[in-house]
């Protein structure tokens, strides 16, 4: 038979417990089958702690010769690994529980889905800005219709739109979890979605067309147009890379709620 007791340093007692342990608790169980004393050390408690605990032991067990205490290492016998297991059960679970930034299943499924949906986008936005570069040559200048260079535009503020409502959702679900760190990486997709789109208003005024553009055909310099598509990249990057970031530990930490 296992009996359990928690070591109270205060009164330098020990007290019998049969339900609960924690990280911070000096524990001894005693095996009254073997006349063994396993002594484990909570990972909070200190060093000093368990250095009183066994002398207050020693003191208890002093008239019994065939008592051996045992301070519990990496190698514990399967029935005492099974006695703290369950008594450590339930602060355990209130610890799984703390590393939890979000609560419901709707939330935890709905950020995830919709961070994906929202890189994704911002990839496929890239890919449209970048379309550019097929645009043909006319000696060192890209040559665009004026057709096509608005339409090239409106795509973009299109998908910048789109992200955008996806981005405020993802917003509003960081809040109500209160996620800071989901709440930042959403604020600055949001910032950066809405800077692009008021920067591409600009229309034709994007650029300085050159020398034989006329109403139908613009003339676009090749180093203003790449310095463009640097730009607007760099921009993206910033909320790709730590959103990227932000899904993977996401999913790791909720993958069994996700799916």
């Amino acid at each position: 038979m296992l009996r359990t007791y928690i070591y109270n340093a205060i009164n330098n007692t020990w007290i019998e417990e049969e339900h609960e342990l924690l990280f911070h608790d000096i524990c001894a169980i005693l095996d009254d089958n073997f006349s063994k004393i396993y002594l484990w050390k909570g990972p909070k408690s200190t060093k000093n702690a368990l250095e009183k605990g066994i002398k207050s032991l020693n003191e208890l067990i002093s008239t019994f010769h065939d008592i051996e205490i045992i301070v519990l290492n990496k190698h514990v016998p399967p029935q005492i690994k099974n006695r703290l297991d369950l008594l450590l059960e339930s602060v355990k679970r209130e610890e799984n529980l703390e590393k939890y930034e979000f609560t419901h299943f709707i939330t935890i499924r709905s950020y995830f889905f919709l961070s994906l949906v929202a890189l994704t986008l911002f990839i496929i936005y890239l890919i449209s800005l970048w379309s550019a570069i097929y645009w043909p040559m006319s000696s060192l200048n890209f040559m665009i219709s004026a057709t096509t260079y608005m339409y090239w535009l409106n795509i973009s503020k299109v998908l910048l739109v789109v992200i955008i409502s996806f981005l405020s959702i993802l917003f509003a679900i960081s809040i109500y979890e209160y996620d800071v760190q989901a709440i930042v990486i959403s604020l600055a997709g949001l910032i950066i979605s809405i800077s692009m789109i008021l920067y591409l208003q600009q229309g034709i005024f994007l650029f300085l067309f050159q020398s034989g553009s006329d109403s139908l055909t613009y003339l676009i310099k090749t180093s203003d147009l790449i310095l463009f598509l640097l730009l607007l990249s760099f921009s993206t990057l910033l909320f790709i890379f730590p959103s990227f970031i932000k899904v993977m530990f996401f999913f790791k930490t909720y993958k069994q709620f996700i799916f």
